[in-house]
């Protein structure tokens, strides 16, 4: 069962090859073909490169205090952005 939809743009060529893993009977529709390519492609590379040595190397995110977390906000966003992040964290 399909749980969310989600459009994106992507290149006519690849589109015409979808188009004819269909024609070939590899797939029902685009849907169904796109679901499976995708499904593939991420369990491929989670088994290729989420390893637990790679995401021992991430380490812990370090904590951050409100103050630290607001700071770092108003380096990377727009004002009005931390402020409702900032509303929604006292939520």
């Amino acid at each position: 069962m399909v749980d969310e939809v989600v459009n994106f743009r992507i290149a006519k060529e690849d589109l015409e090859l979808l188009v004819q893993l269909i024609a070939l009977g590899y797939y029902a529709n685009l849907s169904e073909t796109i679901r499976a390519l995708l499904s593939k492609e991420l369990k491929d590379f989670t088994e290729k490169r989420l390893t637990s040595p790679s995401l021992e190397l991430l380490g812990t995110p370090p904590s951050l205090t409100e103050k630290q977390l607001e700071a770092v906000g108003k380096k990377l966003f727009d004002s009005s952005i931390v402020k409702l992040v900032a509303e929604d964290r006292k939520r």
